[in-house]
């Protein structure tokens, strides 16, 4: 994660002691559409889904591995919903990092503060907010990291075009 990359060695490590393990099962729905969330998850092993309904169909629009990241950008907007759900395809191991635990290894380190700050703000500011919020593991696809960027832009703006759609049939119309 951008943020993390370069950190002191003590603070790196003190992010890592406060990350929590959860285990679920395949057919799992660890996140929901419409959820609230303040936590970030790691991928330890296993594998997850990003998937979207419409229309009565599920599609998948990403599959995450060990060392795929989500929710690494917006569960610092935990008024924000989710826009797909996240479900396991089989069973699977994840690390999750809460913004309260955050908050607290931030508030001991002024170099971390920093950096989160500069994140928030640059999140605020519209550069990283994505609907599709996670990092694939880097050699999931075998390719290269701006084919890779590429693709999650391509992904972002399907699911814009999919949620204005769902939007535009829900307003009510003049018959």
């Amino acid at each position: 994660m951008p943020f993390f990359r370069d950190l002191e060695a003590s603070v790196f490590h003190r992010i890592l002691y406060r990350l929590k393990t959860l285990v679920v099962d395949k057919g799992q729905i660890i996140l929901k559409e419409n959820d609230f969330t303040n936590y970030m998850i790691i991928v330890q092993q296993g594998e997850l889904e990003v998937m979207i309904e419409m229309d009565q169909a599920e599609f998948v629009l990403e599959r995450l591995t060990r060392g795929s990241v989500i929710n690494h950008r917006n569960f610092y907007f935990p008024e924000e919903l989710m826009f797909m759900n996240i479900r396991a395809t089989k069973r699977s191991s994840l690390l999750i990092l809460s913004i309260g635990s955050l908050n607290e290894i931030v508030n001991e380190y002024q170099e971390l503060k920093l950096v989160m700050m500069k994140a928030i703000h640059n999140i605020h500011r519209g550069e990283n907010m994505y609907l599709i919020d996670c990092i694939p593991h880097k050699g999931a696809y075998g390719i290269n990291t701006n084919a890779a960027k590429r693709r999650q832009m391509l992904k972002n703006v399907v699911l814009q075009v999919v949620l204005h759609n769902r939007y535009e049939c829900k307003k009510p119309t003049l018959s």
